[in-house]
C-alpha cells in the first residue's frame, strides 16, 4: 500500500513539472491559457490552479506531439465546464 502511494506522488510530481502555460488572446480580445502536458488530469489541475478552480475549456487537443496534449481555457466564475466542439 505505501508503494502505491509513493508512486501516485511521484507521477504527480513528474507529471507537473512537465506542464507548461501560455497565455494567449483569443479573437475577441479576451485572455486564455493554452496548457501543455503529458496526461489531461495534469492540464486540468493546471488549469484550476490557474483560475482558481473555475475554467471552461475552449478546446482539447489529444496528443499533437510525442504523446502530448493541449488544453485552451478560460477561467470564469460559476465552475468548470466544456465547451462543445
Amino acid at each position: 500500500m505505501p508503494n502505491k502511494i509513493l508512486l501516485a506522488a511521484l507521477l504527480a510530481i513528474a507529471g507537473t513539472g512537465c506542464t507548461t502555460e501560455h497565455v494567449v488572446t483569443s479573437p475577441d480580445g479576451k485572455t486564455e491559457h493554452l496548457i501543455s502536458c503529458v496526461d489531461e488530469m495534469f492540464c486540468e489541475q493546471k488549469a484550476a490552479d490557474i483560475c482558481d478552480g473555475s475554467y471552461k475549456v475552449m478546446k482539447n487537443i489529444d496528443h499533437i506531439e510525442e504523446g502530448r496534449m493541449k488544453l485552451l481555457v478560460k477561467c470564469e466564475a460559476g465552475g468548470t465546464h466544456f465547451v462543445e466542439e
